[in-house]
């Protein structure tokens, strides 16, 4: 081959000169093709994009431990395509979880060579607010992370004389902290496995890899993920980090990207913003009245919502209030209208998701239709006799701090769990004869009902008065209208089966966390309310169904009872007993000040406003006070 050059090319040529300069080598991470490198959970999104990265860096000797194998063309295809490269690929099914499974792992991985790198990568999250975890939830989220390290890390101290690298992978939301995953935080498991090792480690957090992993099956219609002020990095850039990370000796390492922050003028409303963190695109396609929970909200959107909502707008929530917030009440609380509500939120009890349905009805609390409950008088005293009416569960729990207090013979009337009457009126009649039992022409007595137990002592005393007897009735927030507007703002519907699905999801996610929207659609599928019932005991753990007691029957009662409140109407004589109304002063729907209670007595209701919502009425001090001091004025 000939190269001609130029002539005038050769006048530019410049005599070589001497220079120095000082450079500062990046150290990188290599594999040695004679060692074994161990991947843990290792066929899932971010595990195969290590270990590709891992066959760039030399590595010829793969084991790569999953207790469900290969699943997916994909995986295979990746292991087709590094064997191709000459690397061994072992897939390992031992139980990492036991410290036998982790002997029985390490041995398998030295049958190739000795091991030169651990990485453990897996992951089981069971998200729920932690008065929601239990210790079944904790042990299935320690047991691939904390306990297969803490095995991991005995086992190979005897048997991995030549291991270089131990590193524990770890979400960058455990070391920010996540209200939703406090059974997987840094500050648990990371604790515990120090301690019992006594041994320093490589700990890498990272903030969740684009594309692959389980922050990015989050990702709903491409949206950039935010949390805590980072975003999803993406996953070329986490192992460029983590090239450089090895080769540090600090045990606990983290690389975050930090979110662009986002103009004031781009957001138009608190209600958008929240929207937006949801993927709602179309808010006019959603119930204003749908809780932020049921509609999808998980934990980390939780977190989100709760800083976006301080930050940007002033308004201060706790993640599980977030839960329960919808936005016809966030745009309220935007406007200026509820500026107490926020107070109001931090006082809610953690006694259910939903105001008006707060425990599973169940056959071992219904023995018979009218029960004694202990009060705050010996049962031989003569004393005023007081009939409780509960709420729609049936369940007299939420109202024993009043009826303790009361110095009278309190019965408590249940409502039929076997044979649920089709209306408020049924039940009335049905209970009458047992209630006529305990009563007397000279004695004076008093009916208590509360939430749905209103509609009942109605009907009760409005059927009383009709045979001559004349007593006083005492209603805990509630009244006709109240019930008729609560259960329309909870349980929206327009056909039967969608009555029935929504108050059979409401019955779900007292007991678990779900994906209300799609098992929503999911249930209105359902040919009848039978197969509706069997697709919500077949979405709850059999333990859990066990605990409360739950079974099809609970549900047909409570189903029963709900449709029975909007199918009432009062349409007796107007009541004569004197009346008395004490209501939350924080109403769960706006009504007027004595809840319509004027269409159905012919005295004016004496209303007292108490301190709290709903459900904290019942344990509030003014309430047990002021429903005492009645029963003691009339004895």
């Amino acid at each position: 081959m000939k190269v001609a050059i130029r002539q005038m090319a050769l006048l530019n040529v410049l005599n070589p000169c001497h220079f120095f300069a000082k450079y500062t080598p990046t150290m990188c991470f290599h594999c040695d093709v004679r060692y074994t490198y161990v991947v843990i959970g290792g066929l899932g999104g971010v595990d195969l994009e290590l270990s590709d990265w891992l066959v760039l860096k030399g590595a010829r000797k793969l084991v790569l431990s999953s207790r469900s194998g290969i699943q997916t063309g994909y995986q295979q295809q990746r292991i087709h395509i590094w064997t191709s490269y000459g690397v061994e690929v072992k897939i390992s099914m031992k139980n990492v979880t036991t410290e036998r499974g982790c002997e029985d792992l390490i041995n398998e991985a030295t049958e190739l060579g000795p091991i030169d790198a651990i990485f453990n990568l897996a992951v089981v999250l069971t998200d729920a607010l932690f008065g929601d975890q239990t210790q079944e939830t904790f042990e299935t989220s320690f047991a691939p992370k904390a306990r297969a390290t803490l095995y991991l890390d005995r086992v190979t101290r005897k048997l991995c004389p030549k291991l270089r690298y131990f590193v524990i992978f770890s979400s960058l939301s455990c070391g920010r902290g996540n209200p939703g995953q406090s059974n997987y935080q840094i500050l648990l498991w990371n604790e515990y496995v120090r301690t019992e090792t006594e041994k320093d480690y490589q700990l890498w957090l990272f903030n969740g890899a684009q594309s692959v992993g389980l922050a990015a099956k989050m990702q709903k219609e491409n949206k950039e993920l935010a949390f805590g002020g980072i975003v999803q990095q993406k996953i070329s850039s986490c192992l460029e980090v983590l090239d450089v990370l090895l080769n540090h000796n600090y045990p606990v390492v983290s690389s975050m990207v930090v979110a662009e922050k986002q103009q004031k003028n781009n957001i138009l409303s608190a209600v958008e913003t929240v929207a937006y963190v949801l993927g709602i695109k179309d808010l006019k396609k959603i119930s204003h009245t749908t809780t932020f929970g049921e509609l999808g909200m998980d934990s980390m959107m939780g977190v989100e919502i709760v800083q976006l909502l301080e930050k940007d707008f002033g308004i201060y929530l706790t993640s599980r209030d977030a839960r329960n917030l919808t936005f016809a009440k966030l745009a309220e609380m935007e406007e200026g209208k509820m500026n107490k509500f926020a107070e109001v939120l931090d006082k809610k009890t953690e006694e259910g998701e939903n105001l008006f349905i707060q425990y599973i009805p169940n056959r071992e609390t219904v023995h018979l239709p009218a029960v004694k409950l202990n009060s705050h008088i010996d049962s031989d005293l003569e004393a005023p006799i007081v009939f409780v009416l509960p709420g729609v569960e049936s369940i007299f729990k939420p109202l024993e701090y009043l009826t303790n207090t009361l110095k009278a013979h309190v019965v408590g009337v249940q409502y039929s769990y076997d044979n649920p009457e089709d209306s408020i009126k049924e039940i009335a009649q049905n209970t009458l004869p047992h209630i006529e039992n305990y009563l007397s022409r000279d004695s004076s007595f008093y009916i208590i009902g509360y939430s749905f137990g209103t509609l009942v002592a109605l009907e009760m005393i409005s059927l009383l008065e009709e045979k001559g007897y004349t007593g006083i009735l005492i209603l805990i927030d509630s009244s006709p209208a109240y019930s008729s507007s609560s259960l329309k703002k909870h349980f929206a519907h327009e056909t039967d089966a969608q009555f029935q699905t929504a108050v059979l999801m409401k019955i779900c996610t007292l007991l678990i966390p779900l994906d209300v929207v799609s098992q929503y659609e999911e249930m209105l599928k359902c040919k009848n309310f039978e197969e509706r019932i069997d697709l919500l005991l077949s979405l709850i753990p059999l333990k859990i169904r066990n605990e409360v007691n739950l079974e099809k029957q609970a549900c047909i009662a409570l189903y029963n009872r709900c449709k029975a409140v909007f199918d009432y109407t009062f349409e007796n004589k107007k009541i004569q007993s004197s009346t008395h109304l004490f209501k939350a002063k924080y109403p769960m729907v706006d009504e007027a000040d004595d809840y319509q209670l004027s269409e159905v007595s012919d005295n004016v209701a004496q209303v007292t406003a108490i301190d709290g919502d709903h459900v904290t009425i019942l344990k509030s001090p003014g309430l047990v006070k002021a429903v005492s001091k009645i029963v003691v004025l009339k004895q």
